[in-house]
C-alpha cells in the first residue's frame, strides 16, 4: 500500500511543475513583444524627422556653383532660342511666375537679332549671365539677364534685370536734373522688357513704382522764375536731356532693327522751362516706349521698321495725342497736359493708327507724291524721248510701225486725223516726229494732249491697240504735267 502512494505522489507533483514552468514561459515571451512594440514608432519618427531636415538644407541652401551657372544658362539660351523662333509657350516656360500671372505674354526676338553670352558670376539668390544683344544696323546693348531658382527649376528673372540695367543710369540721371529723368527711365526700362518680353502685371506695377518715385524724389522747383533765370535753366536741362540722347536712340536703334536718327524736338515747349519735366516724363518717355512697344510686336514690325526718322514733339495745348508716317518718317506729338505715369499705351495706339493708313490710303498716297516728285526732278526731255521709243516698239508689235507713208502731202486736219492717212500713220508720220523735234529742240510741248482717249476709240478690237494705248497715256501725263509746269 504504501508504494503505490509513493508512485502516485511523485506523478502529481511533476504534472504540476510542467505546468508552473508552461504559465512561466509564457509570460515571458509576452514581454518581449511588447517591449519591442513600444521602442519601434519611436524610433522610425526620429529617423524620419532627420532625413527631412538634411535633405531640405542640401538642396535650398548649397547648390553646387558649377551646376548652378550651367543650370541657369541652359534655360536663358531656351528662352533666347524660343524668342528667335517666335515661340510664345517655349518663351513663357522660362519665365518666373510673376511674368505669367496676367496670362498676356506676347513678344519674340527682332529679326536678324544676335546673343553673345559672356561669363557668369552666382550670386546670394541669382546666377546673373551678361547677355551682349544686337540687331542689323542697329547699336548693341549688354544685359545683366539674372536667373533664380522657382519651385527648384532655374528661371529668368525679367523684373529684376530690368531694375539691374536701369539703377546706374536712373542714379546718374537723377542727380543731374531730378525726376525729369525718372520717367525716361521708366520708358527704356518697358522699351527693354518689349524686347524680351514682360507681363502687363509686370508693366503696372513698375509703373506706379515710378509715379511714387516722382512724387517723392523730385526736386521742388519755384513755380514763377523772372525770364532770364527760365531762359537758364531751360538751357542747362536741356542740354543735360541732349547728352543723354545716344542711350534714346540706342533703344529706337535696337526696336526697329536699325540704325535711325532720333530729333526730339525741344522748340515745340516754345523755351518755358515748367514744361521740361512733363514733356520729358509723358511725351519722351511715352514715345520711347510706344516705339519699342509696336517695333517688338510681330503683327506690326513690317510697317515699322520702314521707319529711319523719328520726331518727338509736344503737341499743341488741349490737342490730343497723335503720330503721322511720311515715307520713312515717324512723327509723334503727345499731349502732355495730364498725370500719372507716360502715355505709352496711348502714343502706341496713335502710331498703329499711323501705320494702317500708311498700308493703304497713305499707300497709295506717298506714290502719287513720288510720281509728281520724280516728274518734278527729272528731265522732261528725257522721259519723253523714252516714251517715244516703248511706243515705236508698242506699233511694230501691233503691225503699225513704220507703216506706208501717207500718199501726197501730209496734211492734218483736225486733231488727229488726215483724209489721206489713218490714225495709225498720223501716230507714225505725224505725233512721233513732232514729239523728237520738241526733244531735239529742247522746245516748248503743247498745253494738253489726249491721244490716248481717241486712240480707245480708234485702236478698238485692233491687236496690240490696248499696249499702244498705254503708251499713249504716259505720253499725255507727261505733256499735261509740263505744261502744267510752263
Amino acid at each position: 500500500m504504501a508504494k503505490k502512494k509513493m508512485t502516485k505522489k511523485p506523478a502529481a507533483r511533476a504534472k504540476t511543475a510542467k505546468k508552473v514552468v508552461k504559465k512561466k514561459a509564457a509570460k515571458k515571451v509576452v514581454k518581449k513583444v511588447v517591449k519591442p512594440a513600444k521602442k519601434k514608432p519611436v524610433v522610425k519618427k526620429v529617423a524620419a524627422k532627420k532625413k527631412i531636415v538634411v535633405k531640405k538644407k542640401v538642396v535650398a541652401k548649397k547648390p553646387a556653383p558649377g551646376g548652378a551657372v550651367a543650370g541657369a544658362l541652359a534655360v536663358l539660351k531656351q528662352f533666347v532660342a524660343a524668342a528667335e523662333r517666335k515661340d510664345e509657350r517655349g518663351m513663357k516656360a522660362c519665365l518666373t511666375k510673376a511674368s505669367l500671372k496676367s496670362g498676356n505674354f506676347s513678344s519674340a526676338s527682332p529679326e536678324g537679332a544676335t546673343y553673345a553670352f559672356g561669363k557668369a558670376r552666382v550670386e546670394a539668390d541669382a546666377v546673373v549671365i551678361p547677355v551682349r544683344a544686337s540687331a542689323p544696323g542697329a547699336g548693341a546693348m549688354e544685359l545683366p539677364c539674372r536667373m533664380v531658382q522657382e519651385g527648384g527649376k532655374w528661371k529668368f528673372d525679367l523684373a529684376g534685370t530690368m531694375d539691374t540695367l536701369m539703377q546706374p543710369m536712373l542714379d546718374q540721371m537723377v542727380s543731374a536734373v531730378g525726376e525729369a529723368f525718372e520717367g525716361l527711365g521708366k520708358a527704356v526700362s518697358e522699351g527693354l522688357a518689349s524686347a524680351f518680353g514682360e507681363s502687363d502685371e509686370e508693366k503696372g506695377a513698375r509703373r506706379a513704382l515710378d509715379v511714387e518715385r516722382v512724387e517723392t524724389e523730385a526736386e521742388e522747383e519755384p513755380a514763377q522764375t523772372d525770364a532770364a533765370r527760365n531762359d537758364e535753366l531751360f538751357a542747362s536741362a536741356v542740354a543735360s536731356f541732349q547728352s543723354a540722347e545716344d542711350a534714346w536712340k540706342m533703344q529706337l536703334d535696337m526696336a526697329l532693327g536699325h540704325a535711325t536718327s532720333m530729333y526730339v524736338d525741344y522748340d515745340s515747349l516754345n523755351g518755358r522751362y515748367e514744361l521740361l519735366q512733363p514733356f520729358i516724363h509723358q511725351a519722351l518717355s511715352g514715345a520711347l516706349g510706344a516705339v519699342s512697344m509696336v517695333g517688338f510686336d510681330p503683327q506690326w514690325q513690317r510697317l515699322i521698321r520702314e521707319v529711319r526718322r523719328v520726331w518727338i514733339r509736344r503737341a499743341d495745348d488741349g490737342v490730343p495725342t497723335s503720330a503721322t508716317v511720311n515715307g520713312d518718317e515717324l512723327i509723334m506729338r503727345v499731349n502732355i497736359d495730364q498725370e500719372g505715369p507716360p502715355p505709352v499705351m496711348e502714343v502706341a495706339d496713335a502710331i498703329k493708327a499711323a501705320l494702317m493708313m500708311t498700308s493703304a490710303e497713305q499707300e497709295e498716297l506717298a506714290e502719287l507724291s513720288r510720281a509728281e516728285e520724280s516728274a518734278d526732278a527729272a528731265d522732261v526731255y528725257q522721259r519723253a524721248q523714252a516714251i517715244v521709243g516703248q511706243l515705236k516698239e508698242a506699233m511694230l508689235d501691233a503691225g503699225m510701225w513704220p507703216g506706208d507713208k501717207p500718199a501726197g502731202e501730209i496734211e492734218v486736219k483736225g486733231a488727229f486725223g488726215s483724209e489721206n492717212m489713218s490714225f495709225a500713220q498720223w501716230l507714225a508720220w505725224v505725233l512721233i516726229p513732232r514729239v523728237e523735234a520738241i526733244v531735239e529742240e529742247r522746245g516748248a510741248f503743247p498745253s494738253e494732249s489726249n491721244v490716248a482717249a481717241y486712240a480707245v476709240r480708234e485702236l478698238d478690237g485692233v491687236s496690240g491697240g490696248q499696249e499702244v494705248v498705254g503708251v499713249l497715256a504716259q505720253l499725255d501725263e507727261l505733256v499735261n504735267g509740263a505744261g502744267t509746269r510752263g
